[in-house]
């Protein structure tokens, strides 16, 4: 069995599908769904390829085809850096004043290209930088992460990481592990 994956970068799917992308948001979709006739081709061609090397050229020839022309920045592309620069410790009403805009309309295009709102970015992103931090620096403690990161204390912190993760911090760190024991040695 062969699998191919893509992984865009937010708001990299929005000028490809042309439609909010709010109604993907936790779901799975099979390409001709999405992308119609275009995607069948594509999924045919990706295939029909013999190598990794031949099935991602095959893709990258698609999306140059499609992404054909100057791309536009917006406000949601403009957010987006923001709250990545900031590692989401910034609030929603600050991106929206720095794009000279309001929250309300900053949470319709990031709803619509992204398919989440801005303040659901600015945790999700937050908490990517909390597991780079862990998986760098291993043993540090949850207090220190809590602050480092923006959290108001270590409960709040534990709290929305369970909410994403399903686990505490310590019960992820310790799968983390135990996977990783796994496949060593």
């Amino acid at each position: 069995m062969k699998l191919f994956g893509v992984r865009f970068h937010p708001a990299g799917l929005y000028p490809l599908l042309r439609s909010s992308l709010s109604e993907l948001t936790d779901k799975v979709e099979n390409i001709e769904a999405v992308l119609g006739i275009r995607g069948k081709e594509l999924e045919e061609k990706i295939f029909e390829s013999g190598s990794d090397a031949e099935r991602i050229a095959v893709f990258e020839n698609m999306m140059n085809k499609i992404f054909e022309g100057p791309q536009i920045r917006g406000l949601t592309s403009v957010g987006l850096d923001m709250i990545i620069k900031n590692q989401g410790q910034i609030k929603v009403e600050d991106v929206a004043r720095s794009l000279e805009t309001n929250t309300k309309t900053l949470e319709r295009h990031f709803n619509r290209e992204i398919g989440i709102n801005p303040k659901m970015f600015c945790r999700v992103e937050r908490l990517q930088n909390v597991l780079q931090s862990i998986k760098k620096v291993p043993g540090m403690r949850w207090t220190e992460i809590a602050y480092s990161f923006g959290y108001v204390d270590q409960a709040h912190f534990i709290r929305d990481f369970r909410g994403f993760a399903g686990v505490s911090p310590s019960a992820f760190v310790k799968q983390q592990n135990t996977i990783s024991d796994s496949f060593v040695g």
